[in-house]
């Protein structure tokens, strides 16, 4: 009997699994605890809007807060329009959270309260004895309320937020709210758009539906359940921005103007983060809101007095941190990859003036400097000896950054091949692009044959004397590298990977090199290591799960004939450091940065290069997957005996066709054709082992 139990209990669940709707399968407390840097917070809203709120008292590290903080204006950034509840601190119990909804207990007041979002607000449901309308109070730069209306307003980084609410309800016990960069009477009118006449479980089934419309766009089927927490949660993070701040057909420019929206506007954007897969991920969901990210790009730069493509765009001008012009990636990729709408002759002038006359320094918006001149004389940026003082630094930029140089020279030698290859798509002259070609191998410049590392120059030509590869360089080693050490930048070379073959010494050298990666030990003890190197989390020997300039790393074990350590080291990587639980991502997340790395790896192929219309494949973890493409299409992923142990494809076609090596090309992808792989525990592939 108990046998048959059993059997039916397993059938049940099942049932239930197959059963369950995309967005139950997401768990937006995975990742809630940091392992060093900014934990991952759970974020209620609707796919990319524009409201956004983020729980109060953060999970598992703090227990009491002063207030509820209603908006989340951009990524990681200060809340707007704080909520308080008379005396006293606020502590939470029973939380429970969705990526439409929070629901919590005020435990320190003795009510509860349940939040749901629209697209530019949200209705708040309170419960309990202890609750009281007239204890509610907010803080902001200006508050009115006038009976049961509250007028806010505050302000982000130098751009007016407005806000308009309604109590409703028996004692006021719902607040029904909606925000606007526009003025207060578009926060109204956004009110009425979207809260106005529709209870809070309407809205609530609204917002549940715009989630699993949008995550079901992915359809998989096998793996275990915690697989598919990890994947839809990934899938979710992915859709947190960037956000459409278009507001009943208008948005506010940069240039402080009301405008009327030609198409919609998107805003709140990390380029150094998201390049690398986020924006490759929406070239395959919806080239249609790519292209209205693009466009909102180079409005953006239209409304600066310098014309400047941004880097990090937010609703208050361009952040432009960390280094490097990476949108001009994004630029590249869509349009290898047929995304339509975008003037890309437009583009290509934008981003050439932009890479010609701003300055590259690392966190710095600012015209050329000397060092820019150094770097197109020199072909790198250079770097200063450890008894050099800084003396080329701009007044008033933060000397807590240094110069970078290494990974300067790497991410700018990468854009200009991306706004090179435009050029070429966009028909401009050879004669225009030809600058961009040859700064295109600058990387080569600082590769040093001897130790098979990208190593720093002075600016005499001198290799930097007694560089340390592994804890070298300061903190976030930014003397030299940028947040990860010369292990990670080793392999920072996207648009050139058969040259970097080539120079590491050919296809053994060069698996015996990524080999040596894998397994070398920290050289310090942990403690150490991580104070000096905070960002480089989820280690796998030197190898950095955590961070971005990592990702593409376990990818290219397939250049050089061994795709059997590609998929182990995926796997490896999935399983170690994207787990189910609180701690279950290794780094940053970075508002869809790391987790569309997930999502193309948990698929099976990755675009290692983004700007090439092709994919690497890894190691499909589903035995199926469905992904719907524009026009009723979809491509299908069928990775037969998929399982945790089997993760080596011993075949694989696309169309019925057998693929010869592993290239995706995104011809395939967009057409619909089906990918399929012949799964197996075991690859008989060489392994003769490496040192480095």
């Amino acid at each position: 009997m108990k046998k048959t139990a059993d059997i039916v209990m397993a059938i049940a669940l099942a049932a239930a699994s197959a059963a369950a709707a995309p967005v139950d399968w997401v768990d937006p407390t995975i990742g809630a605890t940091s392992h060093m840097l900014v934990p991952a917070y759970p974020t209620v809203s609707v796919p990319f809007g524009m409201y956004r709120f983020t729980p109060p008292a953060p999970w598992f590290t703090v227990d009491e807060v002063d207030e509820v903080q209603l908006f989340l204006p951009s990524h990681r950034a200060a809340c707007l329009f704080a909520m308080r509840f008379g005396e006293g601190r606020l502590t939470f119990d029973n939380r429970k959270v969705t990526p439409y909804s929070f629901c919590a207990d005020v435990d320190s007041h003795g009510f509860d309260l349940k939040l749901v979002p629209t697209a530019k607000g949200a209705a708040i449901r309170f419960g309990g004895e202890g609750y009281a309308a007239d204890k509610v109070s907010f803080r902001a730069a200006k508050s009115s309320r006038k009976g049961n209306v509250v007028r806010l307003e505050d302000s982000f980084r130098g751009v007016a937020a407005h806000f308009y609410g309604e109590f409703s309800g028996e004692g006021g016990r719902e607040l029904r709210f909606a925000v606007s960069w526009i003025s207060q009477e578009q926060a109204e009118a956004n009110f009425r758009a979207e809260l106005s006449g529709r209870t809070l479980d309407e809205l609530e089934s609204a917002a549940r539906t715009a989630w699993n419309d949008a995550l079901g766009r992915i359809a998989v089927e096998g793996a275990d359940d915690s697989r598919k927490r990890v994947f839809y949660t990934a899938l979710y993070r992915c859709h947190e921005r960037m956000v459409d701040v278009s507001e009943g057909g208008r948005f506010r420019g940069w240039d402080g103007n009301v405008h009327e929206a030609n198409g919609r506007r998107f805003t709140d954007d990390w380029s150094w983060d998201t390049y690398r897969a986020l924006h490759p991920l929406f070239c395959i969901l919806d080239p249609e809101m790519q292209r209205d990210r693009l466009n909102s790009y180079l409005a953006m730069a239209s409304e600066t007095k310098e014309g400047w493509v941004p880097t990090f765009p937010s609703i208050g001008g361009d952040g432009h941190s960390m280094n490097s012009f990476h949108p001009a990636s994004m630029f590249l990729d869509a349009c290898a990859k047929g995304v339509q709408g975008v003037d890309w002759k437009a583009a290509w002038r934008a981003l050439a003036h932009t890479e010609r006359t701003a300055s590259r320094l690392p966190w710095h918006r600012g015209p050329r400097t000397k060092l820019d001149e150094l770097h197109d004389r020199l072909g790198y940026f250079p770097a200063l000896q450890p008894d050099e003082q800084e003396t080329m630094w701009p007044e008033g930029h933060s000397t807590w950054e240094k110069r970078q140089p290494v990974a300067v020279t790497l991410g700018y030698a990468y854009d200009s091949w991306c706004i090179a290859e435009l050029g070429r798509r966009a028909g401009v002259a050879a004669d225009d692009i030809a600058e961009f070609e040859r700064k295109a191998k600058f990387n080569r410049n600082l590769f040093n044959s001897e130790t098979r590392f990208f190593h720093p120059k002075d600016a005499r030509g001198e290799w930097v004397r007694g560089v340390d590869y592994t804890l070298g360089g300061g903190l976030g080693a930014r003397m030299y590298y940028d947040e990860n050490n010369g292990w990670t930048y080793a392999w920072d070379a996207q648009h050139d990977i058969p040259w970097l073959v080539g120079a590491h010494g050919g296809p053994e050298r060069f698996r015996a090199d990524l080999d040596a990666l894998f397994n070398a030990s920290l050289g310090a003890q942990p403690w150490e290591y991580v104070a000096r190197l905070p960002d480089a989390t989820g280690r796998i020997g030197q190898f950095v799960a955590g961070n971005e300039p990592g990702f593409h790393i376990p990818y290219l074990y397939n250049y050089c004939g061994h795709p059997e350590k590609t998929q182990k080291r995926i796997r490896q990587v999935l399983d170690a450091w994207f787990r189910d639980d609180a701690m279950g991502l290794p780094g940053d997340e970075d508002g869809g940065g790391m987790s569309a790395f997930v999502v193309f790896s948990m698929l099976g192929f990755y675009p290692v290069t983004p700007g090439l219309p092709e994919y690497q494949l890894g190691s499909p973890v589903f035995d199926k997957a469905t992904v719907k493409l524009p026009g009723g299409g979809a491509l299908t992923i069928i990775a037969r005996g998929a399982s945790q142990g089997a993760k080596y494809w011993t075949r694989a076609s696309v169309g019925g066709r057998p693929l010869d090596g592993t290239v995706l090309s995104h011809a395939d992808v967009a057409a619909g054709r089906t990918l399929e792989f012949a799964m197996s525990r075991r690859f008989n592939g060489p392994d003769n082992g490496g040192q480095r």
